[in-house]
């Protein structure tokens, strides 16, 4: 059997919390989000920005890290080529 850890916290009635908003953040800071990738255009253009973010959501108490995939589709990407 696999130990989940954030399965067996849940079971315990216990609170997780998941991080913010990374777009925001991103603007935040000074990093682009144009059309039509938004956010997941830092992803090509500011990555370290991207892996600082979560690194600060990590610091204050995340226990959840979601993707930056928001825009980061076959048909946006195709239309930035």
């Amino acid at each position: 059997m696999i130990h989940n850890p954030l399965k067996s916290r849940l079971n315990r009635g216990e609170l997780l919390l998941l991080d913010g908003a990374l777009g925001t953040e991103l603007e935040r800071r000074g990093i682009p989000t144009p059309l039509p990738l938004w956010s997941a255009q830092a992803l090509l253009d500011s990555p370290d920005t991207v892996r600082s973010i979560h690194e600060d959501y990590v610091r204050a108490g995340a226990d959840i890290l979601t993707a930056n995939t928001f825009r980061a589709t076959p048909r946006a990407l195709a239309k930035v080529g």
